[in-house]
């Protein structure tokens, strides 16, 4: 059964940076499907096979920057959610993978980041928003959500910082007030997925370099890698003579 890890957690926390990392790390004894919004890819001792080009994604991403500029930004969020969606479904049933590891996780993250673009559906519970995105997402067993915590102050600063570093422009939601809305959000989306059974491995990563964060996953990764191998490979128990 493959494990599926969906990384978690606002802007500014290492989600992207963590899931590089720990992709890379594990891709030597595990075929890893990698699904996001920055690369879809199938990696396994040191090859990587693209599974979307990447002028499909500048294209996708030039159709977000436009929504943004008309105001209809909100629309081009529900139509890539479902492109991500039914992209990363059928990756996974047409790709062989021990680990699927989600970007921006379809589980928690459209439940979340939709009441940001349409405030009127923080009238709906967590629990009702949740209920719509697990009925899609299937079953929790054999998923597990890594949730990254940094204070929204601290992902603001290092936003700004991978704008200095790497150009990326700056998101009209990555300011802290809209961060902590947001972080509110996830934290009680969160509570409902681990009432619904949801296996959830909360990371701080205020304090921590990505080196060290990426061990914390990595370590929690491999233990349940290795649970289910020791699972599928124990010999049937044996009838019990009188």
């Amino acid at each position: 059964m493959k494990l599926k890890v969906l990384f978690s957690g606002i802007d500014g926390t290492g989600k992207t940076t963590c899931l590089d990392l720990v992709a890379d790390r594990l891709q030597s004894q595990h075929r890893v499907l990698r699904v996001g919004g920055t690369a879809y890819f199938l990696a396994f001792q040191g090859v990587k096979e693209p599974l979307i080009s990447r002028k499909l994604q500048h294209r996708i991403h030039r159709i977000g920057s436009a929504a943004r500029r008309v105001h209809l930004y909100g629309v081009y969020l529900v139509f890539n959610f479902l492109f991500k969606f039914g992209s990363s479904k059928y990756f996974q049933f047409a790709r062989t993978a021990d680990v699927v590891m989600f970007e921006a996780d379809t589980l928690l993250h459209p439940a979340v980041v939709i009441t940001y673009h349409f405030p009127r559906l923080r009238r709906l519970s967590p629990k009702w928003r949740f209920r719509a995105t697990s009925a899609l997402f299937g079953s929790p067993r054999g998923s597990l959500i890594v949730y990254f915590k940094a204070d929204p102050e601290v992902s603001v600063d290092r936003i700004c910082q991978r704008e200095i570093r790497e150009g990326t422009a700056v998101q009209p939601h990555e300011n802290v007030e809209d961060l902590k809305m947001l972080e509110r959000e996830f934290e009680a989306v969160l509570q409902v997925a681990a009432e619904a059974g949801y296996d959830i491995v909360r990371v701080d990563t205020n304090e921590r370099s990505a080196e060290q964060v990426a061990n914390t996953v990595e370590a929690e990764l491999r233990k349940r890698l290795h649970s289910e191998r020791a699972t599928l490979e124990a010999p049937p128990d044996l009838p019990v003579s009188t």
